[in-house]
């Protein structure tokens, strides 16, 4: 999970996020599927290459390369119909990460905060492929970093695997980190 630098929201988005908000909630409570457009297109085709250039075209959370990719909804859209829309709720998302199946907790490490770094709530142990937490982390962000694995699946066995192959493709060939999946592997 690499620092995200968020662009400012796109105009078009901060004009209508509360009113789709709202007709998500209304659609969700008649089980209804609610879709919004902007000028004929879905507004998430139009909002996952704005959030894809904030990180470099990486998942947000586990880091991974992502082509296309999906938006993560930080808070379950599903429990908090309201946020559905809300600029920094949404995260450009891989699918493994994607499928935390709503689960939230106000520990969830989010990305684009600006005290968040990598080295501060974790480490990544090169000969397990895990990310660990950060044993010189106080306990409070110790808790963050626990819970942030186990919900986006960070120690996933894909993702370890994952993660090996990279580092040992990759950590002696000097390719430009911003290519590579997995930034962190690479930070000293």
């Amino acid at each position: 999970m690499m620092k995200m630098n968020r662009p400012l929201k796109p105009e078009w988005l901060r004009q209508n996020f509360k009113k789709w908000g709202r007709k998500y909630k209304e659609n969700k409570e008649l089980n209804k599927e609610y879709k919004p457009e902007y000028k004929k297109k879905r507004v998430n085709i139009l909002l996952l290459p704005i959030l894809r250039t904030a990180t470099k075209k990486h998942c947000a959370f586990c880091d991974d390369k992502i082509t296309k990719g999906t938006i993560e909804h930080f808070r379950p859209k599903s429990e908090f119909p309201l946020y559905s829309y809300v600029w920094r709720n949404l995260f450009p998302s891989c699918n493994i990460c994607q499928e935390k199946n709503n689960r939230f907790s106000k520990y969830l490490l989010k990305p684009d905060r600006k005290s968040y770094s990598f080295n501060k709530y974790f480490l990544y142990n090169s000969a397990s492929g895990e990310i660990e937490v950060n044993p010189k982390a106080i306990d409070e962000d110790k808790i963050k970093a626990e819970v942030t694995i186990e919900i986006y699946k960070l120690n996933s066995p894909e993702q370890i695997e994952s993660r090996m192959d990279c580092f040992e493709n990759y950590s002696n060939k000097g390719i430009e980190r911003d290519k590579l999946p997995y930034r962190f592997i690479f930070i000293k």
